[in-house]
């Protein structure tokens, strides 16, 4: 791991690409590399982790947003590619980078390729390019769309893009996807998800002129998901009854999205809006979440705003406004600054342990199970903080 750990930041500092441009080619004709990165500071003032996979909390952070990859594109004959994508996400440390995508594409013809291995799950208007800071303006994408899926990205299966023209100005992708059974992990600090997909299968369409893409999309999975509690008021309340700290579920989910990103002059648009329907062991509910955003762009600076929210009474519903200005400083290299505050919008029951967290990583809401010899656990529940939070972040974006 060390060794691996050592090649991946030494191809880091060795590589020189910038976005939209020639990337280096190792092998001229055959195999090219690219990456990015972003290295950032944050700091709410809540101590409860905010953001799934970030864990923000009031302790200075400088690893919560930091992200650093690499791709590596083969090209193996006149219509057979490949691309391998590793990177360090905000959850991994330095020395485990992921594999977010690894797959061999098929040019069938001019307009019709296939694919297939480890592929992105085209869900949202940023999917492909997610941990790509500089792609973007403001520094990290809205969590109450964008971390809807747990953080899982990528499926293992098989995809279609077939590519087409509608009238004179406007381009098309269609692009079908099938994936097969998977196994994801994830950790909340307080428990360890095993996440176990059966299946999931959707359709993306995608339209773009010069000033305007939209795309729509269709989704549907079935999975089950382990819960393994390791402390805090959930794993108090199964051992007290003697029951096992973990919880297993099953889901049948299905979900429709839609996106919008407009460029007019110096302005930038975007919005994005999804509902769901989720069907699990213990009931089912529909989500609705979306947000809105703009920016304006001035000689090298551009001020920016975001409104998400998630809809409903659920755990997590919740409301989110960021603002935030980013500098270009070079075609690849980006400062942004950004102030984000989160309300909670669910309503707190003491008859309940699955109380609202909005986009914290567990309830800020926590309980101490006090064991009754005369009958069932009893409940003593405290308020461990505050039900929003205000997150100050600086973030360093670059490709290469």
């Amino acid at each position: 791991m060390k060794i691996f750990t050592a090649s991946f930041l030494a191809a880091l500092l060795m590589s020189t690409w910038a976005l939209n441009a020639n990337s280096t080619e190792l092998i001229e004709g055959h195999l090219r590399v690219s990456g990015f990165g972003t290295f950032a500071v944050s700091q709410s003032d809540n101590a409860t982790p905010y953001y799934v996979n970030r864990n923000i909390s009031d302790d200075v952070c400088w690893d919560c947003d930091t992200t650093l990859g690499l791709q590596f594109d083969a090209t193996i004959t006149d219509s057979l590619f490949a691309s391998l994508q590793l990177v360090k996400r905000p959850r991994d440390g330095f020395s485990d980078p992921g594999i977010e995508w690894a797959y061999i594409g098929w040019q069938a013809t001019d307009s019709l390729q296939l694919r297939a291995g480890r592929l992105r799950i085209p869900l949202q208007l940023a999917s492909d390019y997610y941990y790509v800071g500089q792609s973007y303006t403001w520094l990290r994408l809205p969590s109450e769309v964008y971390n809807a899926s747990a953080g899982v990205n990528y499926y293992t299966g098989v995809g279609v893009e077939y590519l087409f023209e509608v009238g004179d100005s406007w381009t098309a992708s269609l692009y079908p996807f099938w994936g097969f059974h998977q196994d994801n992990k994830l950790d909340r600090i307080q428990e360890q998800w095993e996440i176990d997909i059966e299946y999931l299968r959707g359709v993306s369409l995608r339209m773009e002129n010069e000033s305007l893409v939209g795309q729509v999309t269709y989704l549907e999975s079935k999975l089950q998901n382990k819960s393994i509690y390791q402390f805090g008021g959930v794993y108090d309340l199964l051992t007290a009854q003697g029951q096992p700290a973990e919880v297993i579920m099953d889901f049948n989910f299905r979900s429709i999205g839609a996106g919008i990103n407009y460029h007019t002059g110096p302005w930038d648009f975007w919005g994005e809006y999804s509902w769901s329907k989720t069907e699990t062991t213990f009931g089912g509910g529909i989500g609705r979440v979306g947000y809105v955003g703009g920016s304006y762009h001035f000689d090298q600076f551009s001020p920016y705003a975001v409104y998400s929210k998630h809809f409903g009474e659920g755990p997590t519903s919740s409301d989110t406004a960021s603002i935030g200005i980013r500098w270009d400083v070079l075609p690849n290299v980006s400062v942004t600054v950004d102030y984000s505050h989160m309300q909670m919008n669910g309503t707190f029951d003491p008859a309940s342990i699955m109380q609202p967290n909005g986009q914290f990583v567990y309830s800020p809401y926590d309980f101490n199970v006090v064991s009754n010899p005369m009958g069932p656990p009893t409940f003593d529940w405290f308020k461990y903080g505050e039900d929003d939070v205000n997150v100050t972040s600086m973030g360093i974006n670059f490709t290469f």
